[in-house]
C-alpha cells in the first residue's frame, strides 16, 4: 500500500516547482522588476515582492478552490479578457519605466548646489559601528527640516553600489529647492519622490527630485561597504 503522506509531499513539491516556473514567466519578471526598480530601499523592494506573492497565492486558492469544490468552469471569453488585462498592464508598466528613465537623464537645469554657504552651526555627526564621520549642512529649509528630526538611528541600505539610503520618519520641505541635483562623492541628499535620505560614496547622474542637504567633511569611503549599515545621526555639540 502506498504511503498517503508521500503522495501529498510529491504533490506539494510538484506545485512548488510549477509555481517557480510560473513566477519566472516573462510577464511576471517584467512586472515585478519594473515596480521594484522604482524603490531605492531593499526593504521596500522586499515588501513589494512579498505582497505580490501573497496576492498571487490568495487568488490561486480562491479560484482553484472554486474550480475544485464547486466545479466552476472559467469561460473562454473571461480567460481572454484576463490575458488582455495583463497585456495592458505590461504596456502601462513599460511606459512608466521609459518615463522614469527619461526623467533621470541629465538635462539643462538651474544650479543644483544651494547658493547659500554652509552655516557653521549646522554641523552633524554620523556615528557608524567603527568610526564617526562629520558633515556640514547647508542653510536651507530642507536641511533645517532634517536637523529637526535629529537624533536619528537608521539602517542604511546600499543602492546601485553608489549610495547608502534609508527612509526618513517624516517628509522634508521642498521650499526653495532646485528641480534636481547632480550628486558627487560625500553629498548628503534627500530624494523627495520617495522620502529617502541618501549618502553618496560615489558620483551619480543628475536626478530629478534630489535635494542636497549638505556634505560629509571627509571619509565617504567608510560607506562603501556591502550590505546594510547602521548609523546614528545627531547634531554636533558646540564646545566653548
Amino acid at each position: 500500500m502506498s504511503d498517503p503522506s508521500g503522495g501529498a509531499a510529491s504533490l506539494l513539491l510538484l506545485g512548488f516547482l510549477l509555481g517557480v516556473r510560473h513566477a519566472t514567466d516573462a510577464d511576471h519578471v517584467l512586472a515585478v522588476a519594473t515596480i521594484v526598480s522604482r524603490q531605492r530601499a531593499l526593504r521596500g523592494s522586499a515588501m513589494i515582492g512579498a505582497a505580490w506573492g501573497v496576492g498571487h497565492t490568495l487568488t490561486i486558492l480562491a479560484v482553484g478552490g472554486a474550480v475544485i469544490l464547486f466545479g466552476v468552469a472559467i469561460p473562454a471569453r473571461l480567460g481572454l479578457a484576463m490575458e488582455l488585462a495583463v497585456g495592458l498592464m505590461l504596456v502601462t508598466l513599460g511606459v512608466l519605466a521609459c518615463d522614469a528613465d527619461r526623467s533621470a537623464r541629465p538635462k539643462s537645469q538651474p544650479p543644483a548646489e544651494p547658493t547659500t554657504r554652509p552655516a557653521s552651526n549646522m554641523k552633524i555627526n554620523l556615528k557608524l559601528p567603527d568610526k564617526t564621520l562629520t558633515a556640514t549642512l547647508y542653510d536651507t529649509p530642507a536641511a533645517r527640516d532634517f536637523v529637526a528630526l535629529l537624533p536619528l538611528t537608521l539602517t542604511l541600505e546600499d543602492y546601485s553600489k553608489t549610495e547608502k539610503i534609508s527612509d526618513l520618519p517624516k517628509t522634508l520641505t521642498k521650499e526653495g529647492a532646485p528641480a534636481g541635483a547632480d550628486p558627487s562623492v560625500g553629498d548628503i541628499a534627500y530624494y523627495a519622490p520617495w522620502g529617502n535620505l541618501a549618502l553618496f560614496y560615489k558620483d551619480f547622474r543628475y536626478s530629478d527630485g534630489l535635494i542636497l542637504l549638505g556634505k560629509l567633511d571627509g571619509g565617504a569611503e567608510a560607506l562603501s561597504v556591502p550590505g546594510s549599515l547602521k548609523v546614528t545621526i545627531e547634531v554636533q555639540e558646540h564646545r566653548p
